[in-house]
């Protein structure tokens, strides 16, 4: 949208709501969760988990027992696991791995 030309843009007034859905808390609002308030997309496992979003991108399973919370997004580079509060500390985390041997994931 940045590079978008004003001539090529058309603005409609509509009142639809926002959410950030570039961050993992919101992602857990957008997508549909189950009565414990959880969010799960792949092979996934839960025991008494709630208000937990749990993202596995690979084959292997991911089985959590007593999480309340929580953000779990397991990938094959990373496993991510924190806080739904702790959403804003992931950037500087990332930051942080400038110039050592995970550089390539930033």
């Amino acid at each position: 949208m940045e590079k978008l030309s004003p001539a090529d843009a058309f603005v409609i007034s509509e009142d639809i709501g926002w959410s950030d859905i570039g961050a993992w808390e919101a992602l857990k609002e957008a997508l549909q969760e189950t009565a414990d308030k959880n969010v799960t997309q792949g092979k996934v496992l839960l025991t008494d988990t709630k208000d937990s979003l749990v993202y596995n991108y690979t084959g292997q399973l991911i089985a959590t027992i007593d999480l309340d919370d929580m953000l779990v997004v397991n990938t094959d580079d990373v496993v991510l696991v924190c806080k739904k509060s702790s959403v804003g500390k992931i950037k500087s985390l990332v930051e942080s791995l400038s110039g050592t041997e995970n550089e390539h994931l930033t």
